[in-house]
């Protein structure tokens, strides 16, 4: 009680009658504003204390800073106005109906501005009250399917959301008119000023403005009789005094059964007064410590010690002209103001760990992002974090650099194979334990463990992790990196593959113990999704074993983390639904289960899916990594232990580290399939691209940045990745690799038919021509024909050849086999291409025919067609074909799906002098040096030359664009190296002249060629 100032107002009043008055004031108020302020909980009960033992507990704090010396300065309307103010600062918050009623249109404008910062259920309420068009409950609350008690209360926390911040304002309004506002009677007679009513009311208001605006207070102003009262003076020590009662006896446990479970924000105040350990305020100092059960209400603890500091601070810098008098001598110093975090540590004060986004990276994330297909998938994250960090330290501790230098180690050269490297990586394990800490009927809990040797985790780490993405920033573990081999340098960015955790718990705790500093931390990292903590994360440093409970209540004792050794223990509880099956769950798992299982049974297996899967995708992990897993599985049905040794690939005898390229060939096999199939540090991806035409390669990517080639789940090459250049680099690979002494061993260990099918490959890829001294003949390659297997080179025996691809439907596999037997004769060869073939065998044999002086011409029969291949001049392709082309693909806009939007076409004779010398690839039109892949019309047919057809659909015209870079383009691709540029511009103008007559009974081809128009004439057309 604050019996100090009361006593001094009381004996002023005693010495000088003329104070009476303000005496017999306070005697009424004390009583009628304690009793009013008791309806500040209607609207307030999740709020601390806001009744008369708020303000007495003020004006304890403020007799606590003034000392009994000051108090005895104070002149007698100074006392008052203190006592007044103490009581009156809050009674902002006493709502009326009529109040409530006048202010709903403005409650609802303030939820449009707030909503944006709710959400959950108040979020819904505040929707629903957006959304009615008329002020009644049923309009209101249709929409909501809340309890009426429960909507009650969120109104409530929107309603004191409202006044909470109009409060001292409406307590201005308030002490100027109490009984109308409130009806607080209040007894107000002329024998006080109705100016210090104002002023009183003022200096209440102004508790809640920023300091600035308390200095337009009036420092000094005639009050009572002789009597001065300083406003500015009353309204600082108010400020400080409510500042200073943060005791952990603020909130009432009454007041907090009636307000049910508390908001975000209120929880956290109450927090922030139960922290109060130790508490100072005297004349000479002020110090504070707590210890914060929570991040949020360290936060709020820190906001509130910040903002006593700043109000001592900015009241210290205008003190004198804030006093009555000089006399009254100094605020106190602040000294130690100190919230700590329960059992945990921070990295600065006012700083709450907890995960962000680097903006940069973010981005390019989001440019090249796929997503999980499935969440188990998250697990390969976290084990691919692990053997990043333990390649690591292998290379600090047997790199070439280290010195002493260790006995065996590794060279940046050494290959990821070879005998010296497996076994220094074989000394290095992953351990993952999987054990059952809990079942229900519905759900299983799992205890999921992993436990490397790596390098740790320090302090400084930990903040780099925090930043999602930002690892790449850390430079001291960058500069380690960047001396590594480059199959060892980590293949993620730490950070972005650890946050993938969150699909399978909403809390992990890691122990680790740094390489770099010895310290031992233990971190408990929370889901950034989650609406309480929001991706908080709890560290401190531990100097002995230390037991941790992961977020289960019920799971079995956790073994502490030993100090032997470095690396990093990662925990989490991974709940299943024993009543599903995963997505992607592979066959081969649930055709395992579903053996046991009768759906007619509902007992008939008890099996998890989920943990199966994650099992079954660690084994098929370490089946790829480089180093070994240790996995354990308890289930209490199944007890096993598993080491999981990587797959050796140096078993296949096409096995093949190129240093230059960064890529190891896995193998090579021949099937009906020829793909390559790519890996990606053993991991392998769904991509399958058909650059090889005659066989299988198995290529394993040992790229550093795993982010800038594939999609954030791993599963695929990005899109936009550069495949032409990726297959220049398998391609040297497969070359250096039969350049080898393996290779040439590999080679002559196949088969005469997959020997010629490897020569055929360096033929149609145009590789190391020559090609190796020890290849075949690639010309021995054998294929299928109608009349059986033969050898290319036996095909140059025959008068003719019939090549054409096989039809789907019966009316047209007869009419093809009707235009094939008019054409056959005895010394006549029948053979089928290849449905989408790119090139192939068909390749092959148009150039073993071509070297041999044979051509080509078309055979079309009622819809069918056959190429004819032979020593017999003649127009390889007839006009009525071109003008069937140029109407489907021109007209009836049948697009061509390149950047190019042109194909090549066979030349008729006549324009043999645009032929191209490499009719597959052609010069962009914008970019020289970079070449696209063109496609070919008329595909049988890859024999005679070829040239680029002129004209394209671009919008809705069909237009050759500029026929001067077209000529300069064609010019660097022309198969006659003695033709000038001028000719080839002047045969595409004959050309195009005669497309235009062949199309002129076409409307839509006069009219989408607009102005380009020009049919040759009779003449011109026929002249060679």
């Amino acid at each position: 009680m604050a019996t100090q100032l009361i006593k001094h107002l009381e004996d002023c009043a005693k010495d000088d009658a003329s104070y009476r008055h303000l005496k017999a004031q306070w005697a009424f108020d004390e009583t009628l504003i304690a009793k009013t302020l008791q309806n500040v909980s209607a609207y307030f009960p999740h709020y601390s204390r806001h009744d008369d033992s708020h303000s007495r507990q003020i004006l304890v704090h403020i007799e606590r800073l003034l000392g009994p010396a000051n108090i005895a300065k104070l002149s007698a309307t100074d006392t008052w106005l203190l006592l007044e103010a103490a009581y009156l600062h809050d009674i902002g918050m006493v709502i009326t109906d009529t109040q409530l009623n006048k202010d709903f249109g403005a409650i609802k404008k303030h939820v449009e501005k707030t909503k944006h910062s709710a959400h959950g259920d108040t979020l819904i309420l505040m929707e629903a009250l957006l959304a009615s068009k008329i002020d009644t409950a049923s309009s209101v609350f249709a929409t909501v399917y809340f309890s009426p008690l429960y909507t009650y209360k969120l109104w409530r926390e929107i309603v004191a959301d409202f006044y909470r911040s109009q409060h001292p304002d409406r307590a201005q309004a308030i002490i100027a008119q109490p009984f109308a506002e409130i009806g607080l009677n209040s007894p107000r007679t002329e024998l006080i000023p109705d100016r210090l009513f104002r002023l009183l009311g003022k200096i209440c208001a102004y508790h809640g403005k920023p300091f600035a605006e308390v200095m337009q207070l009036p420092q000094q102003q005639v009050s009572i009789g002789t009597d001065d009262c300083h406003p500015r003076f009353i309204a600082c020590l108010l400020r400080l005094g409510d500042l200073l009662d943060l005791d952990d006896n603020r909130f009432c446990p009454v007041m907090m059964k009636m307000a049910g479970d508390l908001p975000t924000t209120s929880q956290a105040h109450y927090d922030k007064h139960l922290a109060i350990r130790y508490f100072r305020a005297d004349t000479d100092r002020i110090e504070i410590e707590a210890e914060c059960p929570s991040y949020e209400s360290y936060i709020e603890t820190t906001n509130w010690f910040g903002w006593l500091r700043e109000e001592v601070k900015n009241q210290m810098s205008q003190w004198f002209d804030i006093v009555p008098s000089r006399d009254f001598g100094f605020l106190p110093s602040v000294g130690a103001l100190k919230p700590h975090l329960k059992d945990w540590q921070v990295f600065n004060e006012n700083e709450r760990p907890h995960f962000t986004l680097d903006r940069d990276r973010i981005f390019e994330l989001l440019q090249g992002a796929g997503l999980y297909e499935n969440k188990e998938q998250a697990m390969r994250e976290l084990l691919q974090n692990a053997v990043d960090a333990t390649l690591i330290r292998i290379w600090r501790e047997h790199g070439e650099d280290c010195t002493p230098q260790p006995k065996p180690y590794l060279k940046r050269d050494s290959a990821p194979r070879s005998k010296e490297t497996l076994d220094i990586l074989s000394r290095y394990t992953i351990d993952v334990s999987i054990e059952k800490v809990k079942e229900e009927e519905r759900y299983n809990y799992w205890r999921v463990t992993i436990t490397d040797s790596g390098i740790g985790i320090s302090i400084d780490d930990l903040k780099f992790m925090l930043q999602m993405g930002s690892s790449k920033k850390n430079l001291k573990k960058r500069a380690i990196i960047d001396q590594m081999p480059i199959w060892m340098k980590p293949s993620g960015i730490f950070g972005i593959g650890f946050h993938s955790v969150f699909l399978l718990t909403d809390e992990v705790w890691l122990e680790t113990r740094s390489i770099d500093t010895g310290e031992t931390l233990l971190i408990r990292v929370t889901n950034p999704t989650d609406k309480k903590e929001q991706g908080n994360v709890y560290f401190r440093v531990i100097t002995e074993p230390t037991r941790i409970e992961i977020n289960n209540p019920n799971e079995k004792e956790v073994n502490p983390w030993g100090f032997s050794h470095y690396g990093c223990q990662l925990s989490f509880i991974y709940k299943t639904d024993k009543t599903t099956i995963p997505s992607h769950a592979s066959v081969e798992i649930v055709n395992q289960i579903l053996e046991k299982y009768d759906g007619l049974l509902e007992s008939s297996t008890t099996e998890d899916f989920h943990i199966i899967k994650l099992v079954n995708d660690i084994v098929e992990i370490f089946d790829c990594s480089c180093l070994t897993g240790n996995l354990s599985f308890d289930d209490d049905n199944l007890n096993s232990s598993k080491k999981i040794t990587p797959k050796c690939y140096l078993k296949s005898e096409a096995y093949f580290y190129s240093p230059d390229t960064n890529l190891e060939l896995i193998d090579i096999s021949f099937g009906l399939n020829h793909q390559i199939n790519y890996f990606y540090r053993g991991q392998i991806l769904k991509n399958r691209y058909s650059y090889i035409n005659l066989f299988s390669v198995s290529i394993n990517l040992l790229d550093t940045e795993a982010d800038k080639i594939l999609t954030i789940d791993r599963n695929r090459l990005k899109e936009d990745n550069d495949k032409e250049k990726l297959f220049d680099r398998i391609s040297k690979t497969i070359q250096a690799f039969f350049e080898s002494p393996k290779g040439h061993h590999y080679y002559n260990s196949l088969n005469e038919d997959c020997k010629a099918k490897i020569a055929a490959e360096y033929e149609l890829q145009r590789w190391n021509i020559p090609n190796p001294n020890y290849f075949c003949d690639w010309n021995k390659l054998s294929i299928e024909t109608k009349q059986g297997t033969k050898k290319i080179e036996e095909l140059v025996c025959y008068d003719t050849i019939l090549f054409y691809e096989i039809y789907e439907l019966p009316d047209s596999k007869q009419r093809l086999e009707e235009l094939l037997n008019e054409n056959l004769d005895s010394n006549t060869l029948l053979v089928s291409k290849p449905r989408f073939e790119r090139g192939g065998t068909t390749d092959l044999i148009n150039n073993a025919l071509k070297n041999n002086g044979f051509k080509s011409s078309f055979l079309l029969k009622n819809g069918a067609e056959a190429l004819k291949l032979s020593k017999q001049d003649g127009e390889p392709i007839y006009e009525d074909m071109i003008y069937d082309y140029c109407k489907k693909i021109l007209i009836e806009n049948n697009r061509i799906h390149s950047r190019l939007k042109r194909e090549t076409i066979p030349c008729l004779n006549r324009f043999k002098l645009l032929g191209l010398e490499n009719p597959n690839i052609f010069p962009l039109l914008k970019k020289e040096n970079n070449c696209v892949w063109v496609q070919q019309s008329f595909p049988l047919d890859s024999i005679s030359p070829r040239m680029l057809f002129p004209l394209a659909k671009i919008g809705d015209r069909i237009t050759v664009g500029d026929l001067d870079i077209l000529t300069k383009r064609v010019y660097k691709n022309r198969a006659d190296k003695n033709i000038s540029e001028e000719q080839i511009k002047e045969k595409y103008k004959e050309f195009i002249a005669f497309l235009d007559k062949l199309m002129q009974d076409e409307p839509e081809w006069k009219q989408l060629r607009g102005t380009e128009f020009a049919p040759a004439p009779t003449e011109s057309a026929k002249t060679d």
